[in-house]
């Protein structure tokens, strides 16, 4: 279930692996939730599946817009290996698309877009300049209202734009489909809710693949699509498939490294990774030590950061005082910022300070590259 306020959420304020996201949207402040590293102890938290890009009200807490949570590969963790999962409920079967999430939320009166982590971001822009100049802008934007106003349902989307194609060509024009539908207690809707969503592709039930599993097989030799996501509506869960193909035009030849699978890792694209560690029936512990230590690198930065502003803070310090007190430490540009109130990139600071001092070129696999 959602989290329907955001004091629900109090658990992880002090966690360094999420962030409170704060932005202003039609007048309105909103705090937008989200992981920004994870290993996989941390999605055995309450909720932690759900910091995912649900925006909420800041003044009172409300929930005001709702995403997808987090989801993982079969094969990737110990419940979703093949033989834990009861394919006789998987009912519904959906193309995967190479694109960015898009999520609607009514903030304000009117009908805004956001990307998982922002409504600022340049997906988010330039989704909102393809949508609002589109022939049916208005009835979308009618169909999006009403059913959050009414039925508290919210549509999902997928947007393509050549500008950030990540693997699949969809063409050199921008593209959005309906992917999925989801109410603000966190269910899932197989029906195409919009009696006027007119343009707009839904990408619905696949009726090929009998039974289900039969995909995992596809997916060994199917290319040009990513692949699939399986939706169990007893357990109201879903599950993705993706192709070995997808895969390997996904990674780098060189993804194997330790210093390889640390920055993906930090980037969050591990996922991708382990389904082919799992696959090839490796050792899975080897990729999570690394995502372990690299989310522990970064948790230690930035614990060190607010608390050294935390201590200048006490003291009284103003900027100079900071800057004078911290000038010859290694981390005097994220104190100072942080203490200015500006915005820190810790993974940022990771990539370019930690990992290549403390990640070697090692072969996660093989020793003998």
């Amino acid at each position: 279930m959602i989290p329907q306020n955001l004091s629900e959420l109090d658990h992880f304020r002090d966690d360094p692996r999420v962030q409170f996201k704060e932005e202003t949207v039609n007048g309105v402040a909103v705090v937008i939730p989200v992981y920004m590293i994870a290993d996989s102890e941390f999605w055995t938290i309450p909720n932690a599946r759900e910091l995912r890009g649900h925006t909420y009200l800041k003044s009172t807490g409300d929930l005001i817009g709702v995403a997808l949570h987090k989801f993982f590969n079969v094969g990737e963790r110990t419940e979703t290996l093949p033989g834990n999962i009861n394919w006789g409920n998987i009912n519904t079967i959906m193309d995967k698309l190479d694109g960015s999430m898009i999520n609607p939320v009514v903030v304000g009166g009117s009908v805004r877009f956001k990307t998982k982590k922002s409504f600022s971001s340049d997906v988010a822009k330039e989704f909102e300049k393809w949508f609002f100049i589109h022939p049916y802008a208005k009835e979308w934007v009618n169909d999006i209202y009403e059913l959050w106003r009414d039925e508290r349902i919210s549509p999902i989307f997928e947007f393509y734009h050549p500008d950030w194609q990540v693997v699949l060509n969809y063409g050199d024009k921008p593209q959005c489909w309906w992917v999925a539908s989801r109410d603000i207690k966190g269910n899932y809707y197989q029906y195409f809710p919009f009696s006027r969503f007119h343009g707009m592709e839904c990408r619905g039930t696949i009726s090929t693949y009998e039974p289900p599993e039969k995909i995992l097989e596809t997916a060994k030799t199917k290319e040009g699509v990513e692949g699939w996501v399986l939706y169990d509506s007893t357990l109201n869960e879903l599950y993705k498939i993706k192709t070995a193909w997808y895969l390997q035009q996904h990674r780098v030849r060189t993804q194997m490294r330790e210093r390889d699978v640390a920055e993906l890792a930090a980037l969050e694209r591990l996922d991708d990774v382990k389904s082919i560690v799992s696959a090839a029936g490796l050792d899975l512990s080897k990729i999570e030590v690394i995502e372990k230590s690299v989310s522990s690198d970064i948790s230690f930065v930035r614990s060190e950061v607010e608390n050294f502003v935390q201590v200048g803070q006490t003291l009284g310090l103003d900027i100079k005082g900071m800057a004078l007190n911290f000038q010859n430490h290694l981390l005097k540009s994220l104190i100072l910022r942080t203490f200015k109130g500006q915005p820190v990139s810790y993974v940022e600071y990771f990539l370019k300070n930690i990992l290549k001092e403390k990640y070697s070129l090692k072969n996660v696999y093989n020793e003998k590259f």
